[in-house]
């Protein structure tokens, strides 16, 4: 599968490509680190598609340190079900595995990578896996180690066909 990096300022070229898949049923998935333009880029696509979106930040008790174990799945699961004849757009960190347990996959998945203005490197100008390997990861918050994990195991930026690319 061929990835397509998009920026800012090319954003429209994918509500384009979204307008484009025409009347056909379909999931539009955006998955990322935190803060990295998910909900910002759900909020543009819909208003440039007309399609609904649902963020997953709005189902999760704000009470509990793990993201996973905070999503109110019951309510979610009837938001996708009120949308199902329809196509949507979702959004959240650990999209994929929401999914999974959801049994449902993205038709079309984007990526939202935040980039350093110094380099190639992404979030805090490191790569991922220096966090996994160094041990860096072990020291994190609960919710944080989290996310990390959920990247090292589900690698949603491989099976993303756009990378949203924000320069910070």
């Amino acid at each position: 599968m061929q990835i397509n990096e998009i920026d800012y300022k090319e954003r429209h070229k994918l509500a384009g490509d979204i307008r484009a898949l025409g009347k056909e049923k379909y999931i539009i998935g955006i998955d990322g680190m935190t803060g990295t333009g998910k909900t910002n880029l759900a909020h543009y696509l819909a208003g440039e598609t007309t399609l609904e979106s649902i963020h997953l930040d709005d189902y999760m008790s704000p009470d509990l340190e793990s993201y996973y174990e905070a999503i109110n799945f019951g309510q979610l699961k009837q938001r996708i079900k009120h949308l199902e004849s329809r196509s949507f757009i979702i959004e959240g960190c650990c999209l994929l595995k929401i999914l999974e347990f959801c049994k449902m996959k993205p038709n079309k998945m984007i990526y939202c990578k935040e980039m350093s203005q110094n380099n190639d490197l992404w979030h805090f100008e490191r790569e991922l896996e220096d966090y996994v390997m160094k041990g860096v990861a072990d020291n994190m918050p609960k919710l944080h180690k989290e996310i990390y994990d959920y990247h090292v195991e589900f690698k949603p930026w491989e099976k993303a066909e756009y990378i949203y690319k924000i320069v910070r």
